[in-house]
């Protein structure tokens, strides 16, 4: 099976992120202006980009195509925010970010881990900033609704975990907490956009879904207020190249 290029682009055409076999040397650049862009990929993307502009409200638009060759292609456009892409190392990233949060959660006598597994790789290419800003929101938000502890009972957990899928070569981080939960009716609003509404409402999901978007990823949620799994994931997925 071909795996689908995926090309992420801000509002003025500049490549954010590739994925699937895209070349990583288009990041930073513009598709128009390059000459080793396949013609169908030029099409797909000034299409795409013809219908952002063309839609004034849109926080985003996307395009596919299957190429003469097989190849499938989805350009996304988006109004993102810049990123600034270094080397970075994932774990010292995680650790240090886990390091700021730990007082607010033992202050609430909360759990507060983190686990890295083996194979996640040690350097990502990303906007090490903006990436720290991210889990620090999303571990603040879990502290917000996780069970506080007591004189009689220990707070409630949080679980920041980094996972490596080799078959698509993504990073998997997750946000894990073990409180009441979102319901369905609130859950399925949470990440969607509006032209009134543009960013995403409730848990500060509008700056983290642009954030992992500019890096070529997505965000994923899953809830349960049931009360013998209560708790929610937030799961970003970043390429990791």
């Amino acid at each position: 099976m071909i795996s689908e290029w995926l090309i992420v682009l801000n509002a003025d055409g500049t490549v954010l992120a590739v994925d699937g076999g895209a070349a990583a040397e288009w990041i930073g650049t513009r598709v128009e202006e390059r000459s080793d862009v396949p013609a169908e990929v030029r099409r797909v993307v000034a299409e795409t980009r013809r219908q952002f502009d063309g839609s004034a409200n849109a926080a985003s638009v996307a395009g596919r195509i299957l190429t003469s060759a097989g190849q499938p292609i989805r350009v996304l456009v988006l109004q993102a925010m810049p990123v600034r892409r270094h080397t970075t190392d994932v774990r010292a990233l995680l650790q240090s970010t886990i390091n700021v949060m730990e007082r607010q959660a033992s202050a609430i006598d909360v759990t507060l881990t983190l686990d890295v597994a083996p194979d996640v790789p040690q350097t990502l290419f990303l906007d090490a900033e903006k990436m720290a800003w991210t889990i620090t929101a999303l571990v603040g938000n879990a502290l917000r609704f996780v069970r506080r502890g007591t004189r009689l009972m220990p707070g409630g957990t949080i679980q920041v975990r980094a996972r490596y899928d080799p078959d698509r070569s993504h990073v998997i981080l997750e946000v894990q907490d073990d409180g009441s939960g979102i319901p369905k009716n609130i859950l399925s609003k949470l990440l969607q956009r509006s032209p009134a509404q543009p960013h995403p409402s409730g848990l500060g999901l509008g700056l983290v879904r642009d954030v992992v978007a500019a890096h070529g990823g997505a965000v994923q949620l899953d809830s349960s207020t049931e009360a013998d799994r209560s708790g929610t994931t937030v799961r970003l997925t970043i390429p990791s190249r």
